[in-house]
């Protein structure tokens, strides 16, 4: 296996089985591979000098275990970040389009300064895995905003994001005793077969299927849904069961990128965490519509608003015809089936209330969305994306689509201050 490749020279997985038994012990040792992870090269090779150091050290465990410590907290002064921006996929994932969202919100405060405004609200009312918001915090942050609103459907989901904020250790300890009880203690490894990782991922989807038919959003169920979403093709997104319990397969999709997920946890709960606490969240489990009507009249709110995507038109962008996009005046066409098999889902509705809010608007390209672009007088930023059609093990392609991110102030001056 290629994975096992990657690994095979590094003493600290040694290490990792050598102390790891023991739950406490585990915990420091799983942090220092996590830190290990996302080192540079420098502190790789002194990482693995002391391990192999450690290892050889003749004496009680408890010496071991101090200086396992030791280096642990030396190699955090270093201060090391991942680059991950959320804490599991799911669909309309921001990683890639960090560079244009920020752009954008450049833009946007710029010209709300030169209308005498400015933003202390971003209302992100499809929060998903929140990718936008970290995407964009820095600048965020920069410009004066101070409170966000963060709004999603999913239970599980808007848990897990307030957990990642008040308890990230507590989720942490709890994902490495996860990983502890379900591979170390039963297969003596990390680096499992296909048709084992298989069983581990069904038993968890049983697991966290229990937890949530019984209305508990906590830890424990919080960690299995982070670590299924991780290792499985974002695909397996069925809103007809989402929003109350995941349907979570037991196809993997990338049997490469398990081992980066489990030892980048710690790393990326942290950044995460920390990029949370620097606003004051208000973390919302209500309809997106009920969230944008609440705060619509307000002149110092930004939306976000990474709609459900609207079904694929298969008309390039450069040849969306004049007649097309004027065929919307007198006939509108509804657009009520999207990806992801949502069968009624009245996109028209989210698009005609850009006319009334600042907003960023992230969907594919569609002719109707362009219709309504034009007639708010809203700029448009074209994204291209490649995105995996099916599952690798099944010879899945990639394909290039593109986005329309919509942005602009609002044209209605029946506005308020909040």
């Amino acid at each position: 296996m290629q994975i096992n490749k990657m690994y095979k020279n590094t003493t600290i997985e040694n290490l990792t089985f050598e102390l790891g038994q023991d739950q406490r012990n585990f915990n420091i040792i799983s942090q220092l591979c996590a830190q290990y992870y996302i080192s540079n090269g420098k502190w790789k090779n002194r990482i693995t000098r002391a391990v192999t150091r450690i290892l050889n050290i003749d004496d009680v465990m408890s010496t071991k275990i101090r200086e396992i410590k030791r280096l642990l907290n030396q190699v955090r002064q270093q201060n090391f970040q991942t680059s991950v921006i959320s804490a599991f996929p799911y669909p309309g994932g921001k990683n890639k389009m960090k560079e244009e969202l920020n752009y954008i919100l450049s833009t946007l405060h710029e010209s709300k300064q030169l209308d005498g405004g400015n933003y202390d609200k971003f209302v992100d009312i499809f929060f998903g895995a929140g990718g936008s918001l970290n995407a964009m915090a820095d600048q965020l942050q920069e410009i004066g905003v101070t409170t966000i609103i963060a709004n999603e459907l999913n239970k599980t989901i808007i848990n897990v994001h307030r957990l990642i904020r008040d308890e990230p250790k507590a989720l942490i300890d709890a994902f490495i005793e996860l990983i502890r009880q379900k591979i170390i203690l039963p297969y003596g490894k990390y680096f499992l077969e296909l048709d084992e990782y298989i069983e581990v991922v069904k038993d968890i989807a049983l697991e966290l299927k229990s937890y949530e038919e019984n209305d508990d959003r906590g830890i424990q169920t919080a960690i299995r849904f982070i670590l299924l979403q991780n290792i499985q093709f974002s695909g397996n997104y069925n809103p007809s069961t989402v929003f109350e319990v995941s349907n979570i397969k037991g196809d993997i999709y990338d049997l490469n990128k398990i081992i980066e997920i489990i030892i980048s946890f710690p790393n990326r709960i942290s950044k995460i965490s920390n990029i949370y606490n620097k606003f004051e969240i208000e973390f919302t489990n209500e309809d997106a519509w009920d969230i944008l009507q609440k705060y619509k009249s307000y002149n110092n709110v930004l939306f976000n608003i990474d709609i459900i995507y609207v079904e694929e038109d298969n008309t390039p962008i450069d040849n969306f015809t004049t007649k097309q996009i004027e065929s919307i005046k007198s006939n509108e066409i509804p657009i009520v089936k999207s990806n992801y098999g949502v069968k009624e889902f009245d996109t028209i509705k989210y698009i005609k209330e850009l006319e009334f809010i600042d907003s960023i608007y992230n969907n594919n390209a569609h002719y109707v969305i362009e219709h309504y672009r034009r007639k708010f007088k809203l700029n448009r930023l074209d994204f291209m994306r490649s995105e995996i059609t099916g599952f690798i093990k099944d010879g899945a392609k990639r394909k290039t689509t593109c986005e329309f991110i919509i942005y602009g102030l609002r044209t209605n001056t029946n506005i308020k201050g909040l």
